[in-house]
Order: C-alpha cells, then structure tokens, then sequence
C-alpha cells in the first residue's frame, strides 16, 4: 500500500540519486583527480624552490654572491683592456697618419713628407731602410689613407729595430689589408642575404652594415721585411714589436719568420718576417681605409684564407 502511495516519489528518488552519482563518476572525480595532480605538483615545486634558500655547497649569501659578481666584471673589463692592447692603434695615436693631418694641403704631398720624415729618424738610429719604405707601386695604386698606416707600421717596427740593435733592412712588402671573420658569423649573413628584403627592412639592413653596427671584428694589415741582423738581434725585435701598444708604439702580430746564415761564423743573419698590424674595423673605417672580406674573396674557390709565403723573395 505505502508504496504503491507513493511510486512516482520513490521513483523520483531514485532518479535523483542516479544522476548525482553519475555527475560525481564522470565530472566530481575526475575534477577531484586533477585537483589532486595539480596539488601533488605545486607541492614538488614549493620543495625544490625552498632548496635555493637553503645553504649547501653551490649556494651562498646575497651579499657574497653580488661581491663576486663585482669581481668578475671588474675582472673582465681588465681583460678587454689587455684584449684592445693587441690592436695597432687608437683614433688619437694615430691621427698624425691619418689623411685629416694633412688639413687642407695635398694629401699626396703629406704622404711624401711622412715618408721623408720617418727616414730620417732612421738614420738618427743608424737604421739603413728603403727609401720608399714598400710603397713603390702602392703610392699611385692605393689610398693615402692606407699607406699613411702603412707608414706608421713601419715607423712602428723601426722603433722596435732600434731596441734590438737591428740596423738595416733590405726590402719591405705590404699586403692588402683584410676583415678577420668571426666564427659563428658567415654562416648567420649568409642565410640573411638569402632572405627577400622587405621594404620596410631596408633601413635596417641599411644599419646593421654601419660600421658602428659592426665594431667587434678586426682588420689585418700584413707586412714582410727581409732584415739583416746579429743572432741575438732577431729574437730581441721579435719579442720587442709584440710588445702591448702605447702611445709611442703599436702592437704587431708575429705571423711567421724564415732565418738563413749568410756566412759562417760571421754572427749574421738574415731573417724575413711576416707581421700583421690588427685595427678595428669602426677605426678602419672613420680612417677612410677600404677592406675587403676575406671570407668573400675565398666563398667562391672553396679555398682556405691566403697565408704569407715566407719564401717569395
């Protein structure tokens, strides 16, 4: 009787409680399981975060962290100090061998003189060198702008002759001056040139090829002098030309040197060394000096940088 009263309510109940159960089976628990994970993962994170305050061998306090950090940047600024004292020359060391030193008179004219002047101070060392200090063919095919650094490279490498007791030198050879590439670099322009230029890309490309844009990378500038010297004056002006620039002196990179004894017994040598002369490019650059790529020049044959022949004289 009573359930016959009352069907449809216990039918309704049991309604009820089917779909509470199935929102808690297919909705409730599966929540339930997430929130769980998410709590069991922000739990692992609190742990492993708390591990940085807590003190152990690869830690220390924040005071003594930021006076290491001091350190090392102090530190490396010493070391790009050290670095830049590998490169021939500043703007202001080298502005007497500059075409703007010439002023308004004849740069050509300027050249000569510079040339004349830095023969001169060779006698006064007693040092016999070639009148056109390299610079035969080059004074009508080049720059002034590059012999008047070619010029001052010799001047540099006087001095250091002068040091060593080194009193003649039978030729001198420039080369043409080079960009050093970076590594990591070549590959980088070269996917870049293979891209279409945008329009609106112009200008940036236009900016990325200033050479304030491109500062980092070095200029070469080879020299090759055939010397006549005692033995012990050879490894003195090798040891003096490589010595850090200064305001009286540039830094010259030693490439390579071929040694023959001209007479037995006699003490004397002769030598030929290749040397190098490193500039930043931005420098290069403000001086009015062109330079080609060197990677350009050897994309083409595949071939590796040329390299100084030490025997081409």
């Amino acid at each position: 009787m009573f359930f016959k009263e009352n069907k449809m309510l216990l039918l309704g109940s049991v309604g009820v409680c089917a779909i509470v159960l199935g929102v808690h089976f297919f909705w409730v628990r599966d929540n339930w399981a997430k929130a769980e994970s998410a709590g069991k993962a922000a739990e692992e994170a609190s742990i492993a975060w708390e591990k940085n305050f807590r003190p152990g061998d690869n830690l220390m306090p924040k005071p003594d962290a930021e006076k290491v950090l001091e350190d090392n940047n102090r530190l490396l600024k010493v070391g790009l100090t050290t670095l830049q004292g590998i490169e021939f020359g500043t703007k202001d060391t080298l502005q007497p061998y500059s075409e703007a030193a010439a002023g308004s008179g004849d740069r050509k004219n300027y050249l000569m003189t510079k040339q004349t002047n830095i023969l001169s101070r060779a006698k006064t060392m007693n040092i016999i060198a070639p009148s056109e200090l390299g610079l035969t063919e080059k004074i009508s095919e080049d720059p002034v702008a590059l012999n008047l650094l070619r010029v001052a490279i010799i001047d540099s490498f006087l001095s250091s002759c002068n040091v060593a007791k080194v009193h003649r030198l039978l030729r001198i050879q420039h080369f043409a001056p080079k960009i050093l590439p970076l590594e990591g670099v070549e590959l980088a322009e070269e996917t870049k040139e293979k891209k279409p230029a945008k329009a609106d890309q112009k200008k940036d490309k236009e900016d990325e090829g200033s050479p304030g844009q491109r500062s980092d990378r070095l200029v070469q500038f080879p020299v090759k002098v055939q010397l006549v010297a005692p033995e012990p004056a050879l490894s003195r002006v090798l040891y003096e030309m490589q010595k850090p620039s200064d305001r009286t002196r540039g830094y010259l990179c030693l490439r390579g040197f071929h040694v023959a004894v001209r007479q037995a017994g006699s003490g004397t040598i002769e030598a030929v060394i290749a040397f190098t002369a490193l500039l930043n490019e931005k420098l290069v650059r403000e001086l009015g000096i062109p330079v080609k790529e060197e990677e350009q020049q050897n994309r083409g044959s595949g071939s590796e940088p040329r390299k100084v022949d030490l025997e081409r004289y």
